[in-house]
This record gives C-alpha cells, structure tokens and sequence, in this order.
C-alpha cells in the first residue's frame, strides 16, 4: 500500500482508533482473520490499520516509540534508525548551533524528531500523509512540498534525503534518476551551504562527484553499513573528505581515502583482519594498516594481514590455520582431518557462489566451527581456514 493511496484525514483517523488498531493486532493476518473486521469497518480502514501495525512491528528496535507509531510500512523500512538520526542530530547543532534547518523529504519523520530536539527545525515532504505522520511523529511543523530546485530550500541549513525508490519500491542506484536529483545536489555543494544530504550505502561516489569541501561519513551499526551522509558548508568546514563512524559504539575516525600497502599473500600462522564496512567504504583501511603494521594481500581486496591479531574496534582478526585450493574436495579433507563441525563460507570478489549451500556440503560432524574465506589473490583463487582470535 502506498501512503498517497489514503487521504491524510484517513490516517488521522485510524490514529484515533484504538479499538481498531487493538484488534488489527490481534488479528490472524489471513482472508478469514480479515473478513471478521469487514463487518465493522471499511476496506480502506482495514488496509490503513493492518499497515500501521506492519509498520510498528518494523520500528521494533529500529525507531522511538514504536508502539505508537502512525505511519505507513514502506516509510518505515526505509526510516533512518533512531541511533543515527541521533547521531547526525548532535554532528549539525554542534556545526551550526541554533540555525534554522529545513528537513527536505522528511518522510514519516525519523530524522526530524531528532532534529528537532536540537535544532530550529522544519520539515516538507512530497506526499500529504507523510507529512502528517512527521508532523505528528516529530512535533516540528511539516508542510508538503517537492524540492525541485534550490530555491525550495528556504533555510539556512539542509538536511535533504532524496527519494531512492521508484514508486513500485524498487531502489534506483543512479543519484540523476533520484529526486531532488544530482544536478540539484550538485547545486547546493556549489553553493557551500551547511548541508547534510543522505546517499544511501551504495552511492558510487564517481558519478556525484563531491567537492574538496564535502565530507562523506559511511555510517555502520552492527557491522552492517547503513547509509552515507554528505557534509558540506559549515556542517564540514575543515574535516577531511572521508569519514568512518561505528554509530552505536561512537568510534569515528577520518581523513583522506588512500589504498592500504601491498604486501606478500596469506600463509598459515598470519592474521586476516576483516574491517568493519564502514571504514572500508570510506577508503579508510590505510590508517589501520599504518598503525597496526598491516598490509592488503592483494590490491583491492578490502581485507588487512599481519603477524598479530590488531586490537581495533575497526577489525576482527581471524587465525589462519590452514590453506587449501579452493576445491570442493581438498577444503572437505582439510576440514575432516581438523574435527570440523559447521561451517561459514566468506567471500570477495565473486570468488564463489552460493556460500550457503557450499558451507553446508562442507560441514562435518565433528566439533569445532571454522570459517572458510574463498578468496582471489590476483589471478588465483585460495581457501583460508580460520578460527576467530581470541
């Protein structure tokens, strides 16, 4: 369902209802649960109130308040969590302490609510519900609008978040298909205004191209990236153009994307460090490596060795205690001679498919759990059996 389907008013009112909601809860989510509501309520009222419970459920752990969340499922999934709005909340007040901030394409309100403890904020959204559901999600004033220009971003500071999804919800990579588009994002760099505009974890920085004067945080909770955020203006005046947060743990580091050294290939007895993706995406591996003595087994593998387990909130260490072609058959006759129990099949750069049904051909009945990296050095492809270091 999507949120332009219903009218505001509509949403406000399935708001009000808590009988309805209470047993749209409740409720066996099939045609028969469904049909024993259709004698009470509309077609329209049963969709909007199974959706706002889909949507609580999805905020579960992700956003504040979700048990009383208004909104549509689609805006939720696609809600910056709560640890990050935080986050970008505390970065722009310090950068520009009670400045007016306009939140352009604030969807159901996520960000703003953080924004707007902090911050002189108002927020404008594309679609009549959303608004209303930011508005109510936030308490910031929320007026509907789509950014087509600069000019429609009437504030001192921007935190703009371009839709990324067609309307089927697809996601669409290219930031010139986006809306507000590259071109307009582009503008506001040009411009050098206090800006936070979000590119989404994926961006091919290539294709934006950011300015010397723009930072670019990638931003991981949980060891999963979850989306990158462009500084420009005061909100980045003298910080490095790249930058790595850990956004739960509150570990950052920045400064300029290089290529980590190269050095000779994995052998047993060495440590492979996996980086956390934020760092990696920021092209950041170099300050890891300088500091702990480490160095990229081959270029553009995005993995770190060395001679000792580095002590890092940026890297996990793994032992290398044995090294196989990476056939079938040789890594089962490793693995059998070594106790294996169950599996972990990690890759990079394609060099395997269908780790999950390889790890369960090479899980034993013994007792001990090992990982298997299938990695490409080079023209040549090698299986590394490791066990986590302590």
């Amino acid at each position: 369902m999507r949120p332009q389907d219903h009218p505001a008013e509509r949403w406000q009112q399935i708001a009000e209802n808590n009988t309805l909601l209470q047993a749209a809860a409740s409720l066996d989510p099939t045609p028969s649960g469904v049909a024993r509501l259709r004698g009470t309520y509309s077609a329209a009222e049963i969709q909007i109130a199974l959706d706002v419970i889909a949507a609580r459920r999805s905020a579960q752990g992700r956003l504040e308040q979700a048990e009383a969340l208004i909104a549509d499922s689609a805006g939720t999934q696609q809600a910056t969590p709560a640890a990050l709005s935080a986050w970008k909340a505390r970065v722009l007040s310090q950068r520009c302490p009670g400045a007016p901030l306009l939140d352009a394409g604030c969807g159901i309100g996520a960000d703003t609510r953080h924004l707007a403890s902090v911050m002189d904020v108002r927020g404008c959204d594309a679609l009549e519900a959303r608004c209303w559901m930011a508005a109510r999600y936030s308490g910031a004033p929320v007026t509907q609008k789509q950014i087509t220009c600069i000019d429609d971003l009437d504030a001192a500071c921007v935190h703009l978040d371009p839709a990324r999804r067609d309307e089927s919800g697809r996601r669409i990579r290219d930031p010139r298909q986006w809306s507000p588009n590259a071109a307009l994002i582009q503008s506001i760099w040009a411009t050098e205004r206090p800006a936070c505009i979000m590119l989404g974890p994926g961006i091919d920085l290539d294709v934006l191209a950011p300015p010397a004067g723009v930072q670019v945080a990638f931003c991981s909770i949980g060891h999963s990236l979850i989306d990158a955020a462009a500084l420009s203006g005061t909100f980045a005046q003298g910080l490095p153009t790249r930058r790595a947060v850990r956004v739960l743990e509150g570990v950052e580091c920045s400064g300029l994307p290089e290529r980590p050294p190269s050095g000779p290939p994995p052998k047993e007895g060495l440590f492979l460090h996996v980086p956390d993706p934020a760092i990696e995406r920021a092209q950041l591996l170099h300050l890891e490596a300088a500091q702990h003595g480490l160095h990229e087994p081959a270029p553009g593998l995005g993995l770190l060795l060395g001679t000792q387990a580095a002590s890092s909130p940026w890297l996990t260490p793994w032992l290398i205690e044995g090294i196989t072609p990476p056939r079938t058959q040789a890594m089962q006759a490793w693995l059998k001679a070594h106790d294996a129990g169950s599996v972990t099949v990690r890759t990079r750069g394609g060099a395997a498919s269908d780790v999950d049904t390889l790890a369960k051909t090479l899980s034993g009945r013994g007792q001990t759990h090992w990982t298997v990296f299938i990695l490409r050095l080079g023209r040549k492809k090698t299986a590394l059996m490791a066990s986590k270091a302590a």
